[in-house]
């Protein structure tokens, strides 16, 4: 838990992502009321259709220090689908030639940079 303080999330967003994420985990269509037009009529079959879980992310995600996070959901088979973008690799590269900071908004970019 100590590396979300440098990540970015705030403490209501992950809130919020874990409460999605049990809805996901725990939703089947036999928790919804069937109505005439339903397809799937037969109570026992609506309990095994589980939610599609998608896990959609943007490429800077695996430097920026969430990689053991999407891991972590793979590896326990928590999404059954995930889509990213290609991302640009001049990000990698910059991490890797020089030092990042998590910082505050109320510094010069610049006088930090050249500081």
């Amino acid at each position: 838990m100590d590396s979300y303080a440098s990540t970015g999330f705030q403490a209501l967003h992950f809130a919020e992502a874990v409460d999605a994420i049990n809805g996901m985990l725990n939703w089947r269509l036999s928790d919804e009321p069937i109505t005439p037009d339903d397809k799937i009529q037969d109570p026992e079959e609506r309990k095994n259709i589980k939610a599609l879980r998608m896990f959609g992310y943007t490429s800077n995600m695996v430097s920026c220090g969430m990689r053991e996070v999407i891991r972590f959901l793979v590896q326990h088979k928590l999404v059954d689908c995930i889509v990213t973008t290609g991302g640009g690799i001049e990000e990698d590269f910059m991490k890797c030639w020089t030092p990042h900071y998590c910082d505050t908004w109320e510094y010069n970019g610049r006088e930090k940079r050249m500081g």
